[in-house]
């Protein structure tokens, strides 16, 4: 049999004899379900042409087309269920309620309707094959439409002969138990050669899986192959209510069921969705998050980087495979078996470009040389946190999903991509600063360099927004600081704003920095409308992971620029303040709305939203701006920076943070600097 299978390969798919074994077994299983599934096909389609009254296409013309606009709505209102299997694959299913229309226009107008829904096939099929570009493609169009074709018509076709020799009725006589009994035995039957049709394919594949990719619980992955298949069939006994409440009620009941069936369908196509999307996000974050404490707790060389990639990377994306790369020509992980026989052609591409890229299966690629055939891949290169210039690459294949990759779903991975490159590009740099710390023997050095690592986290260009001018400055106090402030882009144009700082000072301050700030950022764009639980989800994570035993003051807003709104939460920050034209008070303090980040795993924040009208200004700020002292003793204050500000609140932003800055210097009379200065100013103009 096997040698009849390579035979048959050989002939009609001989591309297959460049692919690696295990996958070309699997592929194979398109053309034993294809070859398998034409007898059927056409012993279906005799027994249909042999059965089938042709006039009811005429006496029932209006009928027929409210079957087939639904059988269309509902044949595009999928719903899809994946199963992760030990070996880090991914095998899933999808389905749709169609088969319920199908049973319910059977039984009102005959097996006439068996060939709207061939049709229906049909025209997928040939919308599919039009836009295959390559074998691969055309030949899943053939393995799917052959299995769909003989499981409709046999399927069909076995069941109402069943349901015929019961002494069923064509069109059914009404809800009455004699009427239901044989049409719920019928469409049950439907379901067991169904069962038996798609059988031969799943033996197949499970078999490829257990002799090729050493798959370890085939029974499992068959019982959970065999619970998707059902979910269709949970629909068909609505089908057969449908044909019963149209015979006894009419159209327009028929047609308010069908509204709460629709309803169902769509929000079951919705949930997959979500779900798919939730998945992915957390597994992204998890995967993000254990990356991050096991490179901490690493050895600072870098040198099990290659192994820490090679175990989180595949937990963090359905891949079928990764590569790592270094310039000019370093590789720290080729996942899963080492080999790189398609990537290499990117490098050149991908050194030249500063963003994630996403190509959906079999697109145009953007390098030279590139295969036509390919699945979904996802690029994206490695960026110097000092200088920001390409230093390696990212490049991921994605794994066949049962929801089909498009462009929104490939771009929902680009902030997971962004920062495990920047995670890897940290860790380099960091590896690098130990190795010309320990190369010069200078702790000055090691601090330095820590300092430039650091000040790669602040945003490289200040946004611009129509209608507002946003400024910021950041004067650390030695090397490395322990102040931070972020602006970042969030979904429907909303902009994060972020200042924040450590209570202490030194390298430690810095490093706790620096994992507030990624924690910050990566909940950020999970939680992009609600800073109460970016805050919240942050504090527990620091709390769990870290043990330095320090706290954070941080000033989290979303603004809304169309608005003119800011949402925002103030946990335990210098209160900033809002400068407006407002005849009854010209000053606003954004107060805290809960205790510092790092303090207790069990508080909690309250999200405000204030006004910020054309005109208004907001300043926001850090203790050492307050706290800077001159030789006498004396704090610069809340007063002084209130005066000063009230002066130019009406400049534009950079005029009024040098206006502080040049104030505070004048008032420390050369005293030292003791404290990090940190500004930020968001002017709301016409």
């Amino acid at each position: 049999m096997i040698a009849l299978l390579k035979f048959l390969q050989r002939k009609l798919w001989p591309e297959l004899n460049n692919k690696p074994t295990p996958t070309r077994y699997l592929m194979m299983s398109s053309i034993v379900s294809t070859l398998y599934s034409v007898p059927l096909i056409l012993l279906g389609l005799l027994w249909l042409i042999y059965n089938t009254q042709w006039e009811q296409f005429t006496l029932n013309w209006y009928g027929m087309t409210a079957v087939m606009i639904a059988l269309i709505i509902f044949s595009n209102l999928r719903f899809y269920m994946t199963h992760a299997l030990p070996s880090r694959h991914r095998v899933g299913s999808d389905a749709d309620f169609a088969g319920m229309i199908l049973w319910a226009g059977i039984l009102i107008f005959g097996q006439v309707v068996i060939w709207l829904y061939l049709l229906w096939i049909v025209f997928e099929f040939c919308l599919v094959w039009s836009r295959s570009n390559n074998q691969t493609m055309r030949w899943e169009a053939l393995r799917s439409t052959s299995l769909n074709l003989s499981s409709l018509l046999i399927s069909s076709l076995v069941s109402l002969t069943l349901y015929r020799n019961l002494n069923g009725q064509i069109p059914i006589i009404g809800l009455t138990p004699q009427a239901l009994f044989p049409a719920m035995l019928a469409v049950l039957c439907y379901a067991l050669v169904y069962y038996v049709i798609w059988l031969p394919f799943v033996l197949y594949v499970i078999w490829v899986q257990v002799s090729k990719f050493n798959l370890k619980n085939p029974i499992g992955i068959f019982w959970f192959t065999a619970g998707t298949m059902e979910l269709p069939f949970i629909s068909l006994p609505f089908g057969v209510l449908a044909s019963g409440l149209y015979i006894e009620h009419g159209a327009v009941i028929l047609f308010i069921y069908f509204i709460g069936l629709f309803s169902i369908a769509l929000l079951a196509n919705q949930l997959s969705k979500s779900a798919a999307k939730s998945g992915r996000q957390a597994e992204q974050l998890m995967g993000l998050e254990k990356l991050g404490r096991d490179i901490l707790a690493a050895p600072t060389d870098a040198r099990n980087l290659p192994s820490l990639l090679r175990e989180h990377i595949p937990d963090m994306f359905p891949c079928r495979r990764v590569v790592v790369w270094l310039a000019p020509e370093t590789y720290l992980l080729k996942y899963p078996d080492g080999k790189d026989d398609f990537s290499p052609a990117i490098w050149e591409w991908l050194i030249n470009n500063i963003r994630p890229m996403g190509f959906l299966k079999d697109s145009h690629l953007s390098w030279e040389n590139a295969p036509e055939g390919h699945l979904a891949l996802l690029t994206a290169p490695i960026l110097d946190p000092m200088s920001g210039e390409p230093i390696g690459g990212l490049f991921i294949e994605l794994l066949s999903m049962p929801q089909k990759w498009n462009k929104t779903m490939i771009q929902e991975h680009y902030p997971a991509l962004q920062n495990l490159a920047a995670q890897i590009a940290t860790a380099l740099k960091q590896a690098e600063t130990y190795q010309e710390t320990l190369a010069h023997q200078r702790v000055t050095q090691e601090l330095k360099l820590a300092g430039e690592i650091q000040s790669g986290f602040l945003p490289e260009q200040i946004p611009t927004l129509p209608g507002w001018d946003i400024d910021a400055s950041l004067k650390p106090a030695r090397q490395t600081s322990g102040d931070f402030y972020d602006f970042f882009e969030l979904s429907d144009g909303r902009l994060g704003i972020l200042i924040a700082d450590v209570a202490d000072k030194g390298l430690g301050a810095s490093l706790y920095m620096a994992l507030g700030r990624t924690l910050l950022l990566t909940y950020a764009n999970e939680y992009p409308q609600n800073p109460a639980a970016v805050l919240q989800a942050t504090n527990q994570r620091m709390l769990s992971d870290a043990r330095a035993r320090m706290f954070i003051t941080t000033f989290y807003g979303v603004l809304e620029p169309h608005l003119g709104r800011l949402i925002y939460c103030n946990a335990g920050h210098h209160p900033p303040l809002l400068f407006t034209n407002q005849k009854q008070s010209n000053l606003h303090k954004l107060a805290p709305t809960g205790m510092a980040l790092g303090i207790d795993a069990n508080a909690s924040w309250v999200a405000v939203s204030q006004r910020i009208e054309v005109e208004d200004t907001l300043l926001l700020y850090t203790d050492g701006v307050v706290e800077a002292n001159n030789s006498r003793g004396e704090f610069y204050g809340v007063e002084r920076l209130l005066e000063t500000a009230e002066q130019v609140a009406n400049q534009p932003s950079h005029w009024i943070i040098r206006a502080i800055q040049e104030n505070v210097l004048d008032f420390q009379e050369g005293t030292p600097q003791s404290d990090d200065i940190t500004l930020v100013c968001i002017r709301h103009r016409e």
